[in-house]
């Protein structure tokens, strides 16, 4: 259990810590676009969290252009594809939400940063801000990452 914790703490920092979300510009705007983008990615990250799998849901919310720290969207289905076969389910595992999404900083690339609120209630309620870089595109935001090489 605390072996499966550790995979998952760090497969959901690395995922929330760098991605870079779409949010301005010529895509889909507005309230409802980014509630309904921030609701499927607590969706897409609890349903890895539950069945390691099942982590279509979340690769079909990053961009194909998504870049962090050099790690590609390719790189993160390959990652999130070995880590599948290698972590075994557990419906135990702390289901992390996040809720008060606020788009800023839009580029005219439709690059913008989106802050949440991620809480994580399972014992005791923790709660912190995390800010993503996402891309607003004609279907939605998606995650993007800060386009960094290192």
């Amino acid at each position: 259990m605390i072996r499966n914790f550790g995979y998952r703490f760090k497969l959901f920092f690395a995922t929330c810590l760098t991605s870079v979300l779409v949010a301005c510009g010529g895509g889909t705007t507005g309230v409802d676009a980014v509630q309904s983008f921030t609701s499927a990615l607590t969706f897409a990250l609890s349903t890895i969290g539950v069945t390691p799998a099942s982590y279509t849901s979340f690769i079909s919310l990053v961009d194909s252009t998504y870049k962090q720290d050099g790690i590609t969207k390719a790189d993160l289905v390959a990652i999130l594809g070995a880590d599948a076969g290698a972590i075994p389910a557990d419906p135990s595992f702390p289901v992390v939400t996040f809720t008060n999404p606020v788009i800023s900083n839009c580029t005219s690339a439709n690059i913008c940063d989106l802050s949440v609120t991620a809480s994580n209630s399972d014992v005791d309620l923790i709660s912190t801000t995390l800010t993503l870089k996402v891309i607003n595109t004609s279907t939605g935001y998606k995650l993007v990452g800060d386009q960094s090489s290192s």
